[in-house]
């Protein structure tokens, strides 16, 4: 049976396997694709022995991990030298020569003082210490997300040790499963971006970050656009580091969160076209949003993916129109556009259902502390006012 494209439904040949992507819609593969494609056009072969998963018996192994089962990380190269040789483990500390386990956080104890409100996740420090300046984001990736963890970025260059000791922190105090993030974290490089705020931007600037890829094996990216060497960043978009690790800033006066994940991103009032919800981009790309939702959804077994890709590759839009941008705006207001064809509806607090499609867009002054709700048939996002 011949594999298509789940997106464009393009039935896949050996021009797509060998670009490594779907032609039709540009999308990547994922090594399970590219196993399947291989045995469906017969180039099957086998994995060198170098990558296998296995360590080999004869000689000195290429890779061991840390004893921590609290951490597990990989280890090899000189890092693997110098923990067999009583070094610490460079991500959680462990003396293998010593065999102690550093002394875990009560969770329970913890998790009892985190609150899940936004801006109490926030003021909360999960991460290293850094003298830096640093800059609050969202975790969009694995079960870190449902819960709207925020780690916080400084102003220099960071790679693995730090993202490490930054989800491990920000796992033991919402008591979530830290070994999800590692295949994330074994592809981040050890010098992997460096993000600064432009102190030169203008008052309102939509992007008054830089964000420098520091060379990285497995890139950076910014939406689904390839960051090389220094691009500017801000509100609205994603952060995507190895292509496994998505991040968004908090900064910004609305939010937007999809229900089931808890994956945010506060808008930009300069996007003229807002947040997308729906899943391709006008160049068939997956968006960035789309993206993120969908593998947090199949990282949660308790959660069916292709309930999202039920929504249609464009549909609607969340704009954030800041007070001045329209001449008939007198304060911060949000409107839902609808692409033509498509529809949505609208929850207000007072239970007050508003339908929303092309001829009839949605446009509302958003107080302090409200909440909306925007359904897309059986997807829900909540719109706040951060």
């Amino acid at each position: 049976m011949s594999l298509d494209c789940i997106d464009c439904g393009k039935i896949f040949d050996e021009g797509d396997l060998a670009a490594g992507a779907c032609q039709g819609c540009g999308e990547p593969f994922t090594p399970d694709t590219v196993v399947e494609l291989n045995n469906q056009f017969g180039h099957v072969a086998e994995a060198p022995e170098i990558i296998a998963p296995v360590v080999s018996t004869q000689g000195a192994p290429q890779e061991i991990e840390c004893a921590n089962p609290d951490c597990a990380m990989p280890l090899m190269g000189d890092q693997m030298l110098a923990y067999q040789n009583g070094q610490g483990c460079p991500y959680c500390g462990h003396n293998k020569k010593a065999q102690s386990v550093p002394i875990s956080v009560d969770i329970q104890q913890q998790s009892q003082q985190v609150s899940q409100n936004v801006s109490q996740s926030q003021s909360m420090h999960t991460g290293p210490v850094s003298s830096a300046r640093a800059w609050p984001f969202y975790v969009n990736s694995g079960p870190l997300a449902k819960h709207k963890a925020v780690i916080h970025l400084p102003e220099e260059i960071i790679g693995r040790k730090f993202f490490t000791e930054a989800l491990q922190a920000a796992c033991q105090s919402y008591g979530v499963d830290f070994t999800a993030y590692h295949k994330a974290l074994g592809n981040i490089s050890r010098e992997h971006i460096f993000l600064e705020f432009d102190v030169t931007c203008l008052m309102g600037d939509p992007t008054p970050f830089s964000l420098t890829d520091q060379g990285s094996t497995n890139l950076t990216h910014v939406n689904r656009d390839e960051v090389s060497g220094t691009v500017p960043f801000g509100a609205g978009q994603m952060l995507v580091i190895a292509q496994e690790l998505h991040l968004s800033i908090c900064s910004g006066r609305f939010e937007i969160s999809h229900v089931d994940t808890g994956v945010s991103v506060r808008l930009n009032g300069f996007a003229t076209e807002g947040l997308h919800l729906g899943r391709l981009q006008t160049n068939g790309q997956h968006e960035a949003f789309a993206k993120a939702v969908l593998g947090a959804m199949d990282a949660d077994p308790t959660l069916d993916s292709d309930e999202y890709r039920r929504i249609s590759r464009r549909h609607a839009h969340v704009i954030y129109n800041p007070a001045g941008k329209h001449s008939n705006t007198s304060s911060d207001s949000i409107s839902v556009t609808c692409e033509p064809g498509k529809k949505a509806t609208v929850l207000l607090q007072n239970a007050t259902a508003r339908q929303v499609d092309e001829q009839n867009p949605f446009n509302y002054e958003l107080s302090q502390g409200e909440v909306l709700t925007l359904a897309i048939g059986k997807q829900q996002f909540t719109i706040s006012s951060a």
